[in-house]
């Protein structure tokens, strides 16, 4: 697996930590681990997905109220506001599918590319209409997948504890549904949960809620 940045002198120039944050993964990927990641800003999956270079095509699916789409946000290109697109840049990623999205501030502009792109999004009303077996048909089958879980893609009735909370959001047995057929139906390459922060959740059920979701993630992959 090769450790070099995509051809790109702007990562380099723009973002001179990537490679740092790079560096850890390449080497667990290559002892066969799988990175499972809990944290704060969403940006960080940039420089995990880099470590994938080489690797068979991946379809990252983001749980998130936004798409994280912007090409330029106030001149930053490598932060939670461009991960999305950052990500699909590489041309080891095949597909992004945003599950969750429901922010009134996404730009038309930021959509189109996104979709232009061959990216999928589903609505959070889409989800809360859905059946099960509705919503299974929608998720990928069969392929390598690595699992993006922003914290904000939840409601913030059970996870406030986020720096940008959207109404109208996953409520937690959606979530699990969700992820469990993820896991049952796909290999698991990898994943995060990000942009926890607890400091603003004086009663911690956001920490609460988040840690759940990693037992049952890690539940879903490596249960008899």
């Amino acid at each position: 697996m090769s450790t070099r940045f995509p051809p790109s002198s702007a990562a380099v120039a723009q973002a001179p930590g990537l490679k740092r944050r790079q560096r850890p993964f390449v080497g667990r990927l290559r002892g066969g681990a799988l990175p499972y990641i809990l944290g704060g800003d969403h940006a960080i999956t940039y420089p995990v997905m880099l470590a994938y270079e080489g690797a068979k095509p991946i379809t990252l699916v983001q749980f998130d109220a936004h798409i994280d789409y912007r090409d330029d946000a106030l001149g930053v290109r490598y932060g939670h506001g461009n991960v999305m697109r950052r990500c699909r840049e590489l041309p080891w990623v095949e597909k992004i599918i945003s599950i969750g999205i429901r922010s009134s501030r996404t730009r038309k502009v930021d959509f189109d590319d996104n979709q232009a792109a061959g990216n999928v999004i589903i609505p959070a009303w889409d989800i809360h209409k859905m059946s099960n077996d509705e919503l299974a048909a929608m998720l990928p089958q069969g392929k390598d997948v690595y699992i993006s879980f922003d914290i904000d893609g939840m409601d913030p009735s059970i996870a406030p504890g986020t720096g940008t909370p959207e109404v109208g959001g996953l409520g937690y047995e959606q979530a699990r549904f969700i992820l469990e057929r993820l896991c049952a139906k796909n290999k698991i390459v990898g994943f995060d949960l990000v942009e926890l922060n607890p400091f603003l959740d004086p009663c911690q059920i956001t920490a609460l809620l988040a840690s759940q979701m990693m037992v049952d993630v890690a539940g879903f992959l490596y249960h008899d």
